[in-house]
């Protein structure tokens, strides 16, 4: 499984290597402006070897590879096996128009969200990564969590309140209906008219 804490130390210029090779660019300045980054700050990531992975993460992902090999050199380059280069084969040259295609189209990428399954599917990778994403997610889905069940308390309350409130006006509505019939009766009663009358004044 792949740990970005691992022990076994990772090399900058290497992974940097496998990323200029699968995005076709050569310069330090182009592949950090594939990492949404500027070449200054990418400068300095490299001088104190701190590789950015949220960007490399992304770039996993719109290209389909797998992350365990561009972090560290290990298992298929690719998740689909079917995009594997094979010489002597269309593979190659599907794999290659595959990469393309992903590469031109970063920035049209769906916006749409991902179905719950893949959410949750990718939310325990992370959570057992034991890495300070590990750390960041779980202390943000406490805190969403938190809200979510307090909005839901909130609208608990509402609508309790709602039904109290609509209850309260059956209820009165019932009193007032028994209210009238009990004037009908006293005014149907010999001088029910001059008491009610009284009352009233």
């Amino acid at each position: 499984r792949f740990n970005i804490m691992a022990k076994k130390p990772l090399h900058f210029d290497e992974v940097v290597n496998r990323l200029k090779s699968l995005l076709n660019v050569n310069a330090d300045k182009d592949l950090a402006k594939e990492l949404s980054m500027s070449p200054n700050a990418f400068h300095n990531r490299k001088k104190s070897s701190s590789l950015p992975y949220p960007q490399i993460i992304d770039i996993a992902n719109e290209q389909k590879v797998n992350l365990n090999w561009l972090i560290n050199g290990q298992g298929p380059i690719y998740k689909d096996t079917n995009l594997e280069p094979s010489h002597g084969s269309e593979k190659s040259e599907n794999a290659a128009q595959s990469v393309a295609t992903h590469h031109h189209q970063k920035n049209d990428i769906a916006s749409s969200q991902p179905p719950v399954t893949e959410l949750i599917t990718k939310t325990i990778e992370i959570l057992e990564s034991e890495t300070v994403f590990s750390n960041a997610l779980s202390a943000n889905i406490q805190a969403f969590h938190e809200a979510t069940r307090a909005e839901q308390k909130l609208t608990e309350l509402q609508a309790n309140t709602e039904k109290r409130f609509k209850e309260m006006d059956r209820r009165m509505a019932a009193l007032e209906t028994e209210n009238n019939k009990l004037k009908e009766q006293i005014k149907n009663t010999p001088g029910g008219s001059s008491r009610l009358a009284a009352n009233e004044g």
